[in-house]
């Protein structure tokens, strides 16, 4: 009740109203009337979630992480805007970042790449099943026509001639059923007219293939702003972002009701990526690439120079790798493969047999992976000390030259020629071997291995 004695009136919610269907004749259809409400509601200014015929492509979609309020656009230039929460002075998000729509869009394209085949074909039996429902129904409402209608002829041919009142409310109803008989066949004949959309499971295939060709479409000089607006809004419902001076945090909330979190690194944020790559081992011709192409933790797709490059890992204090991360593992390849007892030539066949390429692209050769093996800066097993305890084992164990020989060619200890061991190879290298060992002097010396004569005379 007001100050004046008149009763206050209230807005009562449109769930607690007293609603009575088919009271009188309507204008329009109750669809007819929710689809009108919901675009004057997408019309109304003051939500601003409309889409625009500028380039900010989420304009009306991005939430504040921190007032929860949508973020309005501003275009600096032409090809140049930001965002901003609220209608504060002081927004609590703001930033300038193209790299961010350009990041929305990466995660769309992944969406739309393969297209749910599956749920299309279970929505097209859906609707099927709602369509024969739908016939059943108009099968249904006709029978109930004929047989009312039947029954008012009949009560009207009773009281014809002798209750002039209830003949009279006979015909009353049985023109009031042909009415209602008459308006329900102009309204399937209305909706009949409308073109239905059969699509068997090859078009909803061929539908598919069309939608996952979504970038070849988007970046077609013919589709306009507002159009690429749209197309994300039938995928993503909102965004929730938070923006600092050096990073973007963001979380899409897509239709599906999936989420999808991810950062971006902006401004001096961006040489955490450089340092990471930089970490990984990669040279700075590879640290471009990887940006370039967006293989970073965050996913941006960062273009920068490699002047640049250098002179950013001069201020991080980071000295730049020379070896590629492909050099470096051949080289650690041909360093295990070596102390594994294989010769310079098995591993360059090897090499050539795998695919691997080298760094010139030609094939691999022995003083290639000679230059890999003395790049690695280890100390490997020499050949001489490899055999010596070879022999040592051997000869604790009591076998004879023979033996020996066939022990290592079954071990796989290999030889300067790459050449199987025979008894008389073996005799030659123990002999040589206990020669150094005796005399200091000589364990500098090449020495030249016996002949057969020699040996067998110095055994016998």
């Amino acid at each position: 009740m007001l100050a004046n004695g008149c009763s206050s009136r209230v807005k009562v919610p449109e769930h607690l109203w007293i609603k009575r269907p088919n009271h009188h004749p309507a204008y329009m259809t109750q669809e007819q009337q929710d689809e009108i409400k919901i675009t004057l509601r997408n019309n109304d200014f003051l939500h601003r979630f409309r889409t625009g015929r500028g380039a900010a492509l989420t304009q009306g979609l991005l939430r504040c992480a921190v007032c929860k309020r949508s973020h309005s656009v501003s275009y600096q230039r032409v090809k140049s805007y930001g965002y901003s929460c609220g209608w504060n002075i002081e927004p609590c998000t703001q930033f300038i970042n193209r790299e961010f729509d350009e990041r929305i869009l990466t995660e769309v394209f992944k969406i739309l790449k393969t297209p749910p085949l599956e749920m299309l074909k279970l929505a097209l039996q859906e609707t099927r099943s709602h369509e024969r429902s739908r016939l059943k129904w108009i099968e249904s409402e006709r029978e109930r026509f004929e047989h009312e209608e039947r029954r008012a002829r009949e009560r009207a041919e009773l009281t014809h001639g002798s209750l002039r009142r209830v003949n009279r409310d006979a015909l009353e109803k049985l023109e009031n059923l042909f009415k209602e008989k008459e308006e329900f066949e102009q309204k399937i004949t209305l909706d009949q007219s409308v073109p239905k959309h059969n699509e068997s499971e090859d078009e909803l295939e061929e539908l598919c293939k069309l939608v996952s060709d979504v970038p070849g479409l988007w970046h077609n000089p013919l589709v306009t702003h507002k159009e690429r607006k749209e197309i994300l809004r039938t995928v993503i419902d909102h965004i929730v972002v938070a923006a600092t001076r050096e990073r973007i945090d963001a979380t899409i909330f897509w239709k599906s009701g999936s989420q999808t979190p991810f950062s971006i690194w902006r401004s001096l944020g961006r040489y955490i990526l450089i340092r990471e790559l930089h970490a990984k081992k990669l040279t700075v011709v590879e640290i471009k690439e990887h940006l370039a192409a967006g293989k970073s933790s965050t996913g941006q797709v960062v273009n920068v120079n490699e002047n640049t490059l250098y002179k950013i890992l001069g201020k991080l204090g980071l000295k730049p790798n020379r070896y590629s991360v492909d050099y470096l593992f051949l080289r650690q390849k041909a360093a295990e493969l070596n102390r594994e007892g294989r010769s310079f030539e098995w591993i360059a066949r090897y090499f050539n047999e795998q695919g691997m390429a080298s760094a010139s692209g030609k094939l691999w050769t022995r003083n290639m992976v000679y230059g890999l093996n003395v790049a690695t800066r280890e100390r490997t097993e020499s050949l001489d000390n490899l055999h010596r305890t070879a022999i040592t084992e051997a000869q604790a164990q009591g076998l004879s030259y023979r033996e020996m020989a066939l022990q290592f060619n079954e071990r796989k200890i290999r030889r300067r020629n790459d050449r199987p061991w025979t008894w008389l190879m073996v005799a030659n290298k123990a002999k040589r071997l206990n020669r150094r060992k005796r005399n200091p002097v000589l364990q500098q010396s090449t020495s030249k291995e016996l002949s057969e004569p020699a040996v067998r005379r110095r055994l016998a």
